[in-house]
């Protein structure tokens, strides 16, 4: 896989890691405030059952990396040999996902392997084409104690009136 942006010394794992903590963040605000939809920003339809779509998301990377577990970095075929993201397509269903979701995701839970240690990955300088090398295989809990990590504070806010704009949104003072 070639990542669509790239710069030296990007973090690939970024994305993965925000979707990881922005879980979290919704579990939080879902479990303590009541929310009856949700509108998301790149979706066809509302989420009623906000909570349950939280669980759904924990399942979907859940089920990717224990597809990679089980599945991949199982096959003898790969052990010690270096791999593209795009090699797993066979092992990790896309789970309904849009089409570029599951393998973006993927890539960005294998750059994220990469930065804990586990893997290691290179980078072709003139095609940007990274591969991957199992180093020591990961924990089986690892994305679940991702999701368990404390998210913080959560961001509120509330509407506020100001003279210089009829509404405006800022941060709730404790």
């Amino acid at each position: 896989m070639i990542p669509i942006f790239t710069v030296a010394g990007q973090s690939y794992s970024m994305a993965y890691e925000k979707y990881i903590h922005t879980i979290a963040v919704l579990r939080r605000f879902f479990e303590t405030h009541r929310v009856r939809a949700v509108l998301p920003p790149h979706g066809k339809f509302a989420i009623t059952r906000p909570l349950e779509w939280v669980r759904f998301a924990e399942g979907y990377f859940k089920g990717i990396y224990r597809a990679l577990l089980d599945d991949f970095l199982r096959d003898p075929a790969f052990e010690g040999k270096p791999f593209f993201a795009s090699d797993l397509s066979r092992y990790i269903p896309s789970a309904g996902a849009h089409p570029i979701s599951t393998p973006s995701h993927t890539f960005g839970m294998l750059c994220a392997l990469v930065d804990e240690g586990y893997f290691s990955m290179v980078e072709d300088p003139n095609t940007r084409q990274i591969s991957f090398t199992v180093e020591r295989t990961p924990p089986e809990d690892w994305v679940a104690r991702s999701l368990a990590v404390d998210p913080g504070p959560l961001p509120l806010f509330k509407h506020s009136q100001r003279a210089s704009s009829p509404r405006s949104m800022v941060p709730n003072q404790p």
